[in-house]
């Protein structure tokens, strides 16, 4: 299965939920379920992603898709974590880092 790169429906909910979290947070009145466009933006997150994730899967199997996924992730984060120790032990001191 092949998804469109452009979804005219999935914009017009992008910007119903765009609209609405601005508008929430310019105090305009009435409009005090900003959040809801936050849920939208998630829901629609969620439906493109399964639909990625499906078409990967299909065309190169489960274990391919997860080995890549790793490969992609793992490295980013160790990076991360070793980037925040190093700048802990110049930020912290010693009392800081006991448990």
């Amino acid at each position: 299965m092949i998804y469109k790169k452009f979804r005219l429906d999935i914009n017009g909910l992008r910007a119903f939920a765009l609209i609405s979290v601005v508008l929430y947070h310019f105090g305009v009145p009435y409009v005090s379920g900003g959040f809801i466009g936050v849920d939208v933006f998630f829901v629609i997150s969620g439906f493109l992603m399964t639909g990625i994730v499906l078409e990967r899967v299909d065309h190169k199997g489960v274990l391919d898709f997860y080995i890549a996924r790793f490969l992609r992730i793992v490295p980013a984060l160790v990076f991360a974590i070793l980037l925040l120790m190093i700048f802990g032990l110049f930020t912290l001191s010693t009392n800081e880092y006991e448990a």
